[in-house]
């Protein structure tokens, strides 16, 4: 038969009851909600800078400044409050609700504008379907047309191996906190 004895460092009892304490109370949530909103705002920074040509209107970075955090009971959550994401996410059709035509910006000074903001805009009708928005030296603003179809973009938000990385990763630097903290 093999005896021993094992002493316990009370810095360590102390470090575990931190941890221990913060999970308790939920913070650990707060911790991955945070790390998880964190990369999908600097995806949707990433994709800002690789997709739009620099005009006023960047729809990734207002996603990004859409994007929040939180916690719900005992789950942790992303919210991402931007007309179009799961549009462009899961892909669909769009149609126009109270008109006949949508409006598609042709130009940057159209975009994140309607139509009916311009007061000097004149319709042309195309042969196909729709037409199209000009001012009076006939640059086009808007294309018109009846519906646009979508395909999804599993790119607009980050992999879950990213996220899931980033709050592992965060939970580790956490905890790490949370015992420095707890020695004093």
């Amino acid at each position: 038969m093999l005896s021993f004895n094992v002493q316990i460092d009370e810095n360590v009892s102390a470090k575990v009851g931190a941890v221990r304490d913060g999970i308790a109370n939920g913070t650990h949530r707060k911790v991955i909600a945070a790390a998880a909103a964190d990369v999908v705002q600097e995806h949707f920074v990433g994709l800002g800078r690789d997709r739009h040509r620099g005009g006023t209107f960047n729809f990734y970075g207002r996603a990004a400044r859409a994007t929040t955090s939180g916690v719900q009971g005992k789950s942790a959550y992303v919210s991402i409050d931007q007309e179009g994401i799961a549009l462009r996410r899961f892909g669909g059709t769009v149609r126009p609700r109270s008109s006949k035509y949508l409006t598609i910006p042709a130009i940057d000074a159209a975009q994140g504008k309607r139509a009916r903001e311009f007061a000097d805009l004149h319709f042309r009708k195309n042969r196909r379907d729709g037409g199209r928005l000009c001012d009076t030296a006939g640059r086009v603003f808007f294309w018109l047309v009846k519906q646009s179809t979508h395909q999804p973009d599993p790119s607009v938000l980050p992999t879950d191996g990213e996220i899931q990385s980033a709050a592992t990763e965060a939970m580790a630097d956490w905890v790490e906190l949370t015992e420095d903290r707890a020695n004093g």
